[in-house]
């Protein structure tokens, strides 16, 4: 990367890379540089601003809204204007602002029926609040768009446990490990309700 950037220090990509690199190895501070250089060099690549909103996000820095906002208006695809949304409900969600996290979560959904993670983030709200029934129905619906998504599954379990059905539960869970042999949660959940 560095050997890249000594031969075109304006290449909006390899900044993005250098960016994701400190990201990956914990260094938020210099990613954040890097991710703005690359906006800087790039204003409309959607990569680096999506990354820098989601660090941002989870700084619980207003900027994170502003930044997905510009992308929201931006965008050309909806599978990026759903990214954003996600990140914008991640942010109301760790402002602890549920109602309005589960709306940018809706919102990314209506956008994006696809958008497993926005399914999984709503349904964890709901759970959180102790809304097991509307919980249920999340992750249920996450099921039916994607039928092998384990966590899908293993939340359903929680929804199922939370609610006094032990069967149910069992039958989530196993299910769940079905689609994941290594999933532990569900191990552990299962050999709990033994």
């Amino acid at each position: 990367n560095d050997t890249l950037l000594s031969i075109d220090s304006s290449n909006a990509g390899v900044w993005y890379r250098r960016g994701a690199i400190f990201l990956q190895s914990g260094d938020t501070v210099s990613s954040i540089t890097a991710l703005k250089k690359a906006v800087e060099s790039a204003p409309m690549f959607a990569e680096p601003l999506l990354q820098l909103s989601a660090v941002y996000a989870n700084q619980l820095k207003p900027e994170a809204l502003t930044i997905a906002d510009k992308i929201i208006n931006l965008a050309e695809e909806p599978r990026v204007a759903s990214q954003a949304r996600f990140i914008k409900g991640l942010y109301y969600s760790n402002m602890n602002d549920k109602a309005k996290a589960i709306e940018q979560f809706d919102e990314c959904i209506k956008n994006d029926y696809t958008f497993l993670e926005a399914y999984i983030e709503k349904g964890l709200l709901l759970y959180d609040q102790q809304n097991y029934a509307e919980a249920l129905k999340v992750f249920e619906r996450a099921i039916q768009v994607s039928n092998t998504f384990a966590e899908a599954y293993y939340q359903c379990g929680r929804c199922q446990e939370a609610l006094g059905n032990k069967a149910e539960a069992t039958l989530y869970y196993k299910k769940a490990l079905g689609m994941d042999k290594n999933f532990t949660a569900a191990k552990d959940a299962l050999g709990r309700l033994k």
